[in-house]
């Protein structure tokens, strides 16, 4: 469950619960129990927001709003319980035809399916006249009849329990209809699913399939045709992902009739009716115009000229790919017109384009590949981002967008590269094709284009589908990591599947061989290879190959064989993988430079924005005056700061002489005499000698000397040193600040204000300790009140505690022995250190000056070291001078923060 989702009436969010589990998770677990037990939800929980969404730009009716549910968390909880039990079931029961919210089934299933028949209409070999309609179920999800849903789940064999608990949740709903962020009173629903509910996907899925059994039932009984694509293909006749039904069959009245009949009685039963209006139709090529207008007036529904979307994919009878391809494009630019690219530094345009850009063309290449011209815009575009330049056709970078798109161990940003991402997306369908044979679509392919010599003897041909095309300029690439792991050897055919290192396409001699089973090529009795069977299958290299392999059948056994992808533990194919392989990163690694690329983004300490810069840097990256030069003769390479030499990366940042003065009144001292005069192997060499947090110097240090740099050049000013210096250690100083603990606690907590006795004295006394054993102490004295002085101690000594104790003494020995306080007068101290206060309240005081007798110690909140407000007392101790300026002296601290 997402742990920041919307909240509903009871105002808990998920996280709640995630981060009070320890807390709650057994009274929410006894409670669960209960339900189960007694079949009834708590009233309580059944309430919910209903908040409407709008799906146009301008809505004007309530038919243009889509209703989303809230429901209370506990609610939520309990229904995706019910869910995950049922989901786990449900893949044996629903038909193949429908291929939404269950594992091992994809939108891709219904896509691939749909485009192959409407290819098959184009072709002049397909004789039968067909219609193909894609149907829109009106309010779907708010008109489901509950009466019907009831005896759907019977008919499935739910248990009684389950369903009386579903139906419950839904009865005795009461619903909140928030309208600008109000609700007023509650409705209760008569029929429909909550949009949002983690149950109604399964629920509506169920309901669609009895009229999908209802189809099924008809056809076998002959009645209904269906499509058949080629002689040997399963007829077809619907598709279903969620509310989305395409039908089709032939033309003919009956077969209309027929299927009208089963519609209608669906739509009486579950309240789920088609919207003619917004259906559309196709027909096959041997239709003629009367046959089109008859369809067309039964059906009411609009026939598609051109192209049409479906499952947000473009489909066409041509089955081109560019539709879906300028979709795309003009999706990317209506996403970057909204981003100000000027605003936000590389690092932040990087995140963008790796978690929002990189996504949105995946759904559209994992159904086809995207022809090059598409994917040259879709590069333009993201590069053009990165850069800041979108608003200009042509621009100067010093780093191709190809470099980019690298592995950062090679060299690059890891920008998925759009060609090979591509391909590595689509190779999944190409291993779905191979290990799920069992599905509709693969069963098509199969009789459309390989049904007696098999998927890798086919050829392509220009009958075939783009799509079909696509899988098969990829085949050589898949075969290199595809093999068939051997159990009984029954499902894999010797000679038109690889099942051994080396396998290739045999040349088959007769039909008879095209059949042999693996199994058949092992003696069942000694269960040894068949070697004069082999020799006469295969050459004699690839025989001893398989006598030396372990990937032996066992006739006997009953295990099935599978396919294995050789590049992931799990042996299922894995796009990370398939990316992996076809960027052939080992070999590239090598290609560009032997610069350790980890050092750049192996310290966490480092901003983003600085890293970019460095591997700007060590790219040659940078608009420096040699480089400029390069590109547009006309410009000076000289240094305008020193006009001594050309401007070049070391000269820039370590040779130049005010860069020297930086590097030299800073905080490593570092001497650039001594460094190499390239800028690869000075970063390289440098930061490998560094620890982090002197690493972050270095880093923080170029960056700051750029950055004057360019101002310098931009307005011709003077590069001033000390500024620079300046910056370095404020910049370091914020950074140190910002990394202090924070206290986490889930409720917040408001620290109380001591009232300090105005006939007494007051001591408070903290520590600040590192690892290693520097330390530092303070103590603040106040008199009736009013400040009275100040103590600080730097130590070196082994824990906190010690630390503590060793303030503790010091500020005893100043009160009693520097002001002299009376022992009759009040003296309070306060220490936020707990194992001090529960020693010194709880140690025998027998042998103790009687004037220590009476001092109470009070451990006291907030612990000021942890405050985001301001500084604890003795942290600046534990720094260098040059290091304390962020933070003001102690003695002008309003007392007030101290209490």
């Amino acid at each position: 469950m997402g742990p920041d989702k919307s909240c509903g009436p009871d105002g808990f969010t998920t996280r709640f619960l995630q981060q009070n589990w320890g807390l709650l998770g057994q009274e929410i677990c006894t409670q669960i129990r209960k339900i189960f037990h007694e079949g009834e939800v708590p009233k309580e929980w059944l309430k919910c927001h209903v908040t409407l969404i709008p799906k146009s730009p301008e809505p004007q009716t309530p038919a243009e709003y889509r209703p989303i549910s809230v429901g209370n968390v506990f609610y939520r909880l309990f229904m995706k319980l019910i869910a995950r039990r049922l989901r786990s079931v449900l893949k044996n029961v629903i038909s193949q035809e429908q291929n939404a919210f269950l594992k091992g089934r994809s939108i891709s299933d219904n896509i691939i399916l749909v485009k192959e028949i409407l290819h098959s209409f184009s072709q002049t070999n397909f004789k039968q006249k067909a219609f193909l309609l894609k149907a829109d179920i009106n309010k779907a999800f708010d008109k489901l009849d509950w009466s019907f849903l009831e005896m759907a789940l019977v008919y499935l064999n739910v248990p009684q329990k389950i369903i009386k608990l579903v139906l419950s949740s839904y009865k005795q709903a009461r619903v909140t209809i928030k309208i600008n962020g109000k609700g007023d009173g509650f409705i209760k629903p008569t029929r429909g699913l909550r949009q949002g509910c983690p149950m109604s996907p399964y629920i509506f899925i169920i309901a669609m399939e009895m009229m999908s059994r209802v189809l099924l039932k008809t056809h076998d009984e002959g009645r209904l045709k269906g499509v058949h694509v080629a002689k040997t293909s399963p007829a077809i006749t619907h598709a279903i992902y969620a509310d989305d039904l395409v039908i089709m069959g032939d033309s003919s009245e009956q077969e209309i009739h027929s299927f009208q009949s089963i519609l209608n009685m669906f739509a009486e039963a579950s309240g789920l009716c088609i919207n003619p209006q917004k259906s559309k139709l196709w027909f096959s090529r041997g239709c003629n115009e009367n046959i089109i207008s008859r369809v067309q007036q039964k059906w009411g529904a609009v026939r598609v000229s051109s192209h049409e979307r479906y499952l947000g994919i473009m489909l066409d009878k041509k089955g081109d790919t560019k539709h879906n391809g300028r979709m795309l494009v003009e999706k990317l630019k209506g996403k970057l017109a909204g981003w100000k690219a000027n605003m936000l530094s590389h690092a932040g345009r990087l995140v963008l384009i790796k978690s929002v850009l990189m996504s949105m063309p995946v759904y559209v290449m994992t159904i086809q590949l995207l022809p090059k011209g598409i994917l040259k815009e879709i590069n333009s575009l993201l590069a053009k981002f990165f850069w800041g330049k979108l608003d200009r056709e042509r621009y100067l970078t010093f780093i191709s967008w190809k470099r980019v798109c690298k592995p950062i161990e090679s060299g690059g940003l890891g920008v998925k590269d759009i060609d090979n991402f591509g391909q590595a997306l689509f190779l999944k369908l190409i291993w779905s094709l191979m290990a799920d044979e069992n599905k509709l679509w693969v069963k098509v392919c199969k009789s459309k284009y390989y049904p007696t010599v098999g998927y890798w003897r086919s050829r392509r041909n220009r009958r075939c589908s783009k799509v079909w095309n696509q899988t098969l300029a990829l085949r050589e690439v898949f075969k290199e990591q595809v093999l068939w792991h051997l159990e009984n050897g029954k499902n894999v055919t010797a000679l038109s599947q690889p099942w051994f290192q080396g396998w290739t396409v045999q040349e088959v001699a007769s039909p008879k061989d095209r059949k042999i089973r693996v199994s058949e090529l092992v003696d069942g009795q000694t269960g040894q290879w068949k070697v004069d069977e082999l020799s006469r299958l295969f050459q004699h290299q690839q025989v001893q190959q398989i006598i030396t392999s372990s990937n032996k059948p066992n006739p006997q056994s009953e295990i099935s064989d599978r396919l294995v992808w050789r590049l992931t533990k799990s042996g299922r194919y894995a796009v990370k993988e398939g990316y992996k392989m076809l960027l052939n990163v080992q070999e590239r690694a090598h290609s560009i430079t032997n610069f350790e690329w980890g050092i750049i983004w192996k310290w966490k300490n480092i901003e983003p924005r600085v890293k970019i810069f460095l591997w700007r840097l060590v790219n040659k990256g940078l608009p420096m005056g040699v480089n400029m030069h390069v590109r547009m003769n006309n410009l000076d390479p000289i240094c305008q700061r020193c006009h001594q030499e050309s401007e070049y990366e070391m000269h820039c940042l370590f040779f130049c002489e005010t860069s020297r003065q930086v590097w030299f009144g800073g905080q490593l001292g570092l001497r650039v005499h001594d460094l190499p005069l390239n800028i690869d192997e000075t970063v390289q060499q440098v930061m490998n000698t560094l620890n982090e947090d002197e690493a972050k110097v270095f880093a923080i240090t170029m960056w700051e000397i750029w950055k004057e740099r360019n101002k310098a050049v931009i307005e011709k000013g003077v590069f001033k040193v000390q500024d620079v210096i300046k910056r370095v250690n404020a910049k370091l100083s914020a950074d140190m600040l910002a990394q202090l603990p924070l206290n986490r606690n889930l409720v917040p907590y408001n620290p109380p204000r001591y009232e300090f006795d105005e006939n007494g004295w007051q001591v408070l006394v903290d520590a600040s300790w590192q690892v290693g054993g520097k330390a530092g102490g303070a103590y603040v004295i106040y008199d009736r009140g009013k400040l009275h002085s100040v103590g600080l101690h730097t130590m070196n000594l082994d824990d906190p505690f010690h630390a503590e104790a060793e303030v503790l003494k010091n500020a005893l020995c100043h009160m009693y022995e520097s002001i002299r306080v009376p022992a009759s007068q009040l003296v309070q101290f306060f220490s936020d250190c707990l194992n001090l206060v529960i020693a010194v309240n709880q140690a025998d005081t027998t042998d103790l000056p009687s004037r220590s007798k009476p001092v109470p110690l009070s451990r006291s909140y907030p612990r000021l070291h942890y405050s985001p407000a301001e500084p604890a007392l003795a942290l600046p101790l534990l720094h260098s001078p040059e290091s304390l300026n962020p933070f003001p002296p102690l003695s002008s601290l309003n007392p007030h923060y101290l209490h």
